[in-house]
């Protein structure tokens, strides 16, 4: 990213320091690494997860702030409706299993660096603004999530 974004370096930089450590080590069961709607198979009331080649044992948190990412960028995606999309996501967390709010805004934030690659790999129209506010909403959010921790912490 750095290279076809040299902005967002500074971002990147931030967020690659802040990321990591925000996620629950001890906390392992299966999750699917790549959690995405059209990875769901809705069939009546039964729900199967496809393409599930990264599947591994990992924080849950990951796939839900994947899921989330996911549902926010079917706008410039699908071309649906933002708002609508960010509702969809917003949804989606809190009918989540609940979690700490700064694990998950982590993993939103390294959703949303996942699309910036993706906007930046397949040439997304208007790739360059895509990716670089994505990255710049996952540093927002990631910041957030950091202010809300210091306040917690007071």
């Amino acid at each position: 990213v750095d290279r076809f974004l040299p902005k967002t370096t500074k971002h990147l930089s931030a967020l690659s320091k802040a990321i990591p450590g925000r996620f629950d080590n001890s906390v392992r069961m299966p999750i699917h690494h790549d959690m995405k709607p059209e990875h769901v198979l809705v069939l009546g009331e039964n729900c199967t997860l496809i393409d599930v080649e990264g599947l591994a044992l990992g924080d849950p948190a990951i796939d839900i702030g994947n899921m989330a990412a996911r549902l926010e960028a079917m706008s410039w995606l699908e071309g649906l409706d933002a708002s609508t999309c960010r509702g969809l996501a917003s949804q989606f967390v809190g009918h989540s299993m609940p979690l700490d709010s700064g694990r998950i805004n982590a993993a939103i934030a390294l959703g949303k660096i996942k699309l910036a690659t993706y906007a930046i790999s397949h040439q997304i129209e208007d790739w360059a603004v895509i990716a670089t506010q994505e990255i710049e909403a996952a540093t927002r959010i990631v910041a957030a999530g950091s202010d809300n921790a210091e306040r917690s912490a007071a």
